[in-house]
């Protein structure tokens, strides 16, 4: 039959009360040792009990530190696959909703702060708009004709997000 840890503690003057007590073991002493806190309690010995605090304290006390638990753990790298064309059109349209609908703003048709306003609520369309505009303009266009084109990419991005959600905006386009 094994020994119940009910205590007391086996520490000179222990004030504690704890509720859980742990037994020494040689595995336990060796620990301390090894730790360098045997020095301080050499009085203890194999079969004599410990309160909790004073276990931890004593046998590990590295164990609250994270020293040791961050060598043990692994990092943790959250891998986001890249969004679909679809996800990053819904997010667009989540934003300009946001924006006219609950912000109230009015309809920024000026393309780099249309950029920006994307690029600023949601950090997963970075470069959207640039890759809509890539897409969309050929590289062959003039430098002028590129700047004027880059307004029709803002006028494309209203006309997708209002046939995505027609609540999103105002914008009306006539044919």
């Amino acid at each position: 039959m094994t020994k119940k840890n009910l205590g007391p503690c086996s520490v000179n003057n222990c004030q504690i009360r704890p509720n859980q007590y742990r037994g020494i073991t040689e595995y336990a002493l060796k620990k301390a040792k090894e730790k360098g806190t045997y020095n301080q309690y050499n009085y203890l010995e194999v079969g004599k009990q410990l309160c909790y605090p004073h276990y931890l304290e004593i046998v590990e006390p590295d164990c609250n530190n994270g020293s040791s638990a961050d060598n043990n753990k692994q990092d943790h790298i959250i891998v986001r696959k890249p969004l679909s064309f679809g996800e990053k059109i819904s997010l667009m349209t989540r934003v300009l909703y946001e924006k006219q609908r609950i912000e109230h703003n009015i309809l920024e048709l000026t393309p780099d702060h249309f950029q920006t306003i994307l690029e600023d609520a949601e950090p997963q369309l970075v470069r959207f708009f640039d890759e809509l505009y890539n897409t969309f303009i050929p590289e062959r266009r003039s430098a002028f004709n590129r700047k004027e084109d880059k307004k029709k990419v803002v006028n494309i991005c209203y006309s997708i997000a209002a046939i995505y959600n027609r609540l999103v905006n105002n914008y009306s386009l006539e044919i």
